[in-house]
């Protein structure tokens, strides 16, 4: 498929790129869907891989790298992991979180006592899935109750293009939020942050996994001297100092994304999109491969 970022779709300022996609019977972006997978990586869609081609995502370029299987399983949360049928038995060795900045302070605790759906439910997510037309049945249905849908619909048989969804350019590099992506984050919420990744660590280390954290910087984080005003943001900075306090295994990827920029000149993320690009995709696996092979020490 040829895609375009998410964030000027339909502007000059556009970039097509061509993607291959290919996702297992669960819906995943990955072709080693039957592979009982050694690395678990939890997260959004930067996980996933959008405006990526299949070969050019963290999972498969991870795999590439490590010769270990990873496993994409985004987007999804840790409590939908834990309550996953097929990760009762299948125990990888490494979980990787890895989330997009803007979502970590919306992340929720591991749920103490979780809770499974009713049998009838059950029965009907399992029937879903064996029945392709009922599954595009339910995406159509699904959208129905998206406020923005009408909209759309409205729009694609006037013929009338919807704006872009970016909210501040500057020249051609685009951003979602712009300076209100780096307002300042309490002590009050960073430290819940840290206890919720922290829950999660003590959780993976009793089913013999050892968890990663990897926050992926907004882009206007790595981009900051490009926002009117803004000051350097320290959001991650303070998180993951935090979170190593904690003993939890942490992944600066800011750091490096900042000074492949400003010291050789070359994006990790792409301009007319909200995520990253290989580049940034190569920096995170290096880190994860160094990560993997250091002693644990807890």
């Amino acid at each position: 498929m040829d895609e375009k970022g998410d964030l000027a779709p339909h502007t000059s300022l556009a970039v097509t790129k061509h993607a291959v996609w290919q996702t297992d019977h669960n819906g995943f972006r990955t072709e080693n869907g039957n592979v009982v997978p050694e690395i678990v990586i939890i997260g959004d869609s930067t996980v996933v891989g959008n405006s990526l081609s299949q070969e050019e995502t963290l999972a498969r370029v991870l795999s590439d790298r490590t010769g270990l299987k990873a496993y994409p399983y985004a987007p999804r949360s840790v409590n939908d992991y834990l309550n996953d049928d097929r990760f009762f038995s299948l125990r990888p060795k490494f979980v990787v979180i890895s989330y997009i900045e803007r979502s970590l302070t919306g992340l929720k605790p591991v749920k103490t006592e979780p809770t499974k759906g009713s049998a009838g439910e059950v029965f009907l997510a399992k029937t879903v899935k064996r029945l392709p037309w009922l599954i595009t049945l339910a995406s159509y249905v699904d959208r129905s109750f998206d406020p923005n849908y009408p909209k759309y619909v409205y729009r694609l048989i006037m013929g009338q293009i919807p704006n872009p969804l970016y909210t501040y350019a500057s020249g051609t590099m685009l951003f979602f939020q712009g300076p209100s992506a780096n307002a300042q984050i309490s002590d009050q919420e960073l430290e819940r942050t840290a206890q919720t990744i922290k829950s999660y660590d003590k959780q993976f280390a009793r089913m013999g996994a050892q968890l990663i954290f990897m926050p992926v910087p907004n882009k206007e984080s790595v981009f900051y001297k490009l926002l009117p005003s803004a000051p350097k943001p320290d959001f991650l900075d303070r998180l993951t100092k935090r979170t190593r306090e904690l003993g939890i295994d942490t992944i600066d990827l800011e750091t490096p994304f900042r000074a492949k920029n400003e010291n050789e000149g070359i994006a990790v993320y792409h301009t007319d999109d909200t995520h990253w690009n290989p580049a940034g995709v190569r920096i995170a696996v290096e880190l994860l491969n160094s990560q993997m092979n250091q002693p644990v020490d807890k």
